[in-house]
């Protein structure tokens, strides 16, 4: 068990430190030893590692003699510290303190253990055992030296201290950084020269630093909770002045004697006005950055067409207010949907697809079957091209609901088909008209060749003015004749109108209706409606029941009945 009590005690170097640096205040000799922090963890760890290597092979409490007989090597890292403190001029009664302030501390922690009495007695015994040892073995390598040769090695030893001392007073001064050293209430003991450049003092000494530096706080404990000891603090001498990173070092952290403080500070005005710099451009680029942003997402929730941002595993990352009206689903439902989802399965392509055979600076272009939430179908024109940004890629989709486009093509087609069919009514309509017409003109030519020429002829020859007359008479009736010809009255009634007219009722004849005939000719339907009067004005239907396509579609031998 003794073991046990060994090995936790070299877990508490911490508590070992506390314990040893109160005992040797109470004692007296704290203000006197030159020993740094790591020196006093070396003198404990050199204290317990031959004990620990006993205890792990043995139990019981070794003899005196057997241990000063048979391991005399186990105080021989403890003798080489005795020799160090000898040299910086140490006496044997202050080291031999020292050491009985160490056991004490040791024997300190093992009493605040928790563990048995028994245990903690064998603990007590096993330190006291080797301290004895060592005592003995550090006294006896200490009387072993002259007096002589002790005066020597502490002048040795002085020379090089003061060389050490100048040595780091030299660099102190030649540094840049500010270095103030103070007692434990802050009070400035020592300034090197940049300390005097920077803040301009007649002499530093004697002020408390803070007030020297204008630091908040009036008190050590004040000024260390603003400013945390061993940290970096970014400070600003004086108002316009440089700018210091200030670091507060306790003096205790590396030597347990010394209860001041070391204050450094250094120069950072250059890489602070830098930063500032910096943060001015980062600033103003950050600002102009969300003003595009602002204008970006304006233009994308106002755009008159559906736009989708849709990332490499094809979900929508986002999508404007035109593309949710237009598949019927709110924008922030959209989020993380499948963008297939928004095509119809009887689209031939979809948008999975047309990434996918996106090449690279392509930019795809053609239609798809959109579908809406509720299953409904439309056709969309849909445009896909690729963003690379410097995190990741999207794809920038451009949807247009092209339903009503569809529509009007599908008009246009019919109404070109009806305007087609329509033409060739009329091409047959305009070729059985030229070939009446033709028949017409060889039957006037036919008569007036065998009936008035024949007529004339005799009325030229003739004297009698009577017999003439009567002549004239039969060249009047078969003239009349001719221009009733078979068609009855209705052909002669026609010669009366004028040649636009006759075009008219030929498109009247036909069927054709005012719209279609202002179109055909390209008159306005006001024109077409003064002609239709005129018309029906010179053919005497005006104030008659008849409409002129019935009139001019009469069968032979009924048009007396409307005139």
């Amino acid at each position: 068990m003794t073991a046990n009590i060994v090995q936790i005690l070299e877990q508490r170097v911490e508590q070992f430190l506390g314990n040893w640096t109160q005992g040797m205040d109470r004692a007296g000799y704290l203000k006197y030893t030159t020993a740094r922090k790591s020196d006093c963890i070396e003198s404990y760890l050199y204290f317990l590692e031959p004990i620990l290597k006993y205890v792990r092979d043995n139990q019981a409490l070794p003899l005196f003699s057997t241990l000063l007989l048979n391991h005399q090597d186990i105080a021989d890292n403890l003798i080489a510290v005795s020799r160090r403190h000898r040299s910086r001029g140490v006496s044997a009664e202050m080291f031999i303190g020292c050491f009985k302030t160490l056991i004490q501390a040791i024997e300190e922690i093992i009493m605040g253990m928790e563990a048995s009495h028994k245990e903690k007695l064998a603990g007590i015994n096993m330190i006291r055992r080797f301290s004895d040892v060592y005592e003995t073995l550090i006294v006896g390598d200490w009387l072993e030296m002259t007096e002589r040769e002790a005066h020597e090695l502490l002048a040795k030893k002085n020379r090089a201290l003061t060389l050490e001392k100048n040595k780091y007073e030299n660099i102190v001064e030649a540094i840049p950084d500010v270095v103030l050293v103070t007692d434990a209430d802050g009070k400035i003991k020592e300034a090197n020269d940049a300390a005097y450049r920077y803040m301009g003092f007649g002499n530093l000494s004697g002020k408390h630093f803070w007030e020297a530096l204008n630091l908040e706080g009036q008190d050590v404990d004040e000024v260390t909770r603003y400013y945390a000891v061993n940290t970096y603090h970014e400070i600003q001498l004086y108002e316009q002045g440089p700018f210091f990173h200030l670091q507060i070092i306790p003096m205790k952290s590396v030597s347990l004697a010394s209860k001041g403080f070391m204050i450094v500070l250094s120069d950072v005005s250059c890489p602070v006005l830098q930063r500032e710099s910096l943060e001015m451009t980062v600033n103003e680029r950050t600002l102009a950055l969300m003003n595009k942003e602002k204008q970006f997402a304006s233009l994308f929730q106002a755009a008159g067409e559906g736009i989708l941002l849709v990332d490499t595993e094809f979900n929508i990352v986002e999508a404007n207010r035109h593309a949710a009206q237009m598949f019927g689903i709110k924008p922030n439902e959209m989020r993380g949907l499948l963008c297939n989802a928004l095509c119809s399965a009887n689209s031939e392509m979809n948008f999975q697809t047309a990434i996918r055979n996106l090449g690279e600076d392509e930019i795809w272009e053609g239609e798809m079957i959109g579908q809406t939430e509720d299953g409904s179908a439309f056709p969309m024109a849909v445009t896909i091209n690729c963003i690379d940004l410097e995190t990741r890629t999207l794809f920038h989709i451009l949807v247009k609901d092209i339903t009503n486009q569809k529509k009007l093509e599908e008009d246009l087609r019919l109404e070109r088909d009806r305007v087609n069919e329509m033409n060739i009514t009329l091409r047959n309509v305009i070729k059985s008209i030229d070939e009446e017409l033709e028949s017409f003109q060889k039957r006037i030519a036919k008569n007036v060749q065998n009936l008035l020429l024949p007529v004339l002829e005799k009325a030229r020859n003739e004297p009698d003015k009577r017999v003439q007359d009567g002549y004239f008479t039969i060249i009047k009736d078969q003239l009349i004749r001719l221009a009733a010809g078979k068609e009855g009255e209705a052909q002669a009634i026609i010669f009366k109108l004028t040649r636009t007219e006759k075009k008219i009722c030929q498109f009247i004849q036909a069927g054709c209706s005012t719209k279609e005939i202002a179109d055909f000719m390209c008159l306005s339907t006001d024109t077409v409606q003064t002609h239709r009067k005129n018309i029906r004005k010179k053919l005497g239907l005006q104030g008659k029941n008849i409409s002129l396509f019935s009139f001019l579609n009469a069968p032979e031998g009924t048009v007396k009945n409307f005139v």
